[in-house]
């Protein structure tokens, strides 16, 4: 029987097949009221949308400058906060227009962001083991986390989703998707979705995964990657005997 400190063994099961925007980088995701914020990387190809979760459809998109490489973003405060990935550059932008309204900068690099709701703070990676708490008005930093199993610190932390209670992170360039106690970094599961239909030989390369939403009207993780035609509604459960 394994100790209580080992991880659990999750795997995905698929509630429903989404459409997804095929051209899209995908670096950050969230969902809120039926629409689908994304935010594709990618130098002079970077841009930040919002989509119609059902259908696919996009109803609105900017591009951020040719210099910038988008990463992780997150809804806090009623707005949308993007990352840069090498640019230290975090902009805060309208829910409903993306347009830009502020721009902070912030010390290394910007992966992956979340709005740890429950105790009224950002959570933002940068492909290491630890976790920066930032202030979800100013930014700033209040603190940082780290991450760990029974085996020491568990790095390549990319894309979060703040549940309320766990964290959910894609482990870079795993398939694997952690989740981790918000409070402590422990790692409480391991979720694996290297399995998920419909989804081509390239889509499945290592490192793809990296799209990591809740659904606050159902509560179930939505799942998307790099160039893939389709968001997963999934629910997380013990591996089937």
């Amino acid at each position: 029987m394994a100790a209580p400190s080992d991880p659990m063994e999750l795997e995905a099961k698929v509630l429903q097949v989404l459409p997804h925007d095929a051209s899209a980088f995908t670096e950050g995701l969230e969902v809120l009221a039926g629409s689908l914020y994304e935010s594709s990387g990618m130098y002079r190809q970077s841009w930040v949308q919002k989509a119609h979760l059902s259908s696919g459809r996009v109803s609105r998109r900017v591009a951020l400058p040719p210099s910038w490489f988008g990463e992780g973003l997150t809804l806090a405060n009623g707005g949308l906060w993007q990352l840069t990935w090498r640019e230290r550059t975090a902009v805060f932008r309208d829910s409903r227009t993306l347009a830009e309204l502020r721009r902070v900068t912030y010390d290394g690099e910007g992966w992956g962001l979340c709005h740890d709701r429950a105790r009224g703070r950002l959570m933002m990676s940068d492909g290491s083991a630890t976790l920066s708490l930032r202030n979800p008005q100013s930014f700033g930093l209040l603190g940082r986390i780290t991450v760990h199993d029974r085996n020491g610190p568990v790095s390549g932390l990319n894309e979060l989703e703040c549940t309320g209670t766990d964290v959910w992170a894609n482990v870079w360039p795993t398939d694997d998707i952690v989740r981790v106690d918000p409070g402590t970094g422990r790692v409480t599961a391991t979720l694996h979705i290297g399995g998920l239909p419909h989804l081509s030989r390239a889509a499945r390369r290592p490192g793809n995964v990296n799209g990591i939403a809740v659904d606050p009207s159902t509560h179930d993780l939505l799942i998307t990657g790099k160039h893939w035609p389709h968001v997963y509604r999934i629910r997380p459960q013990p591996p089937e005997r």
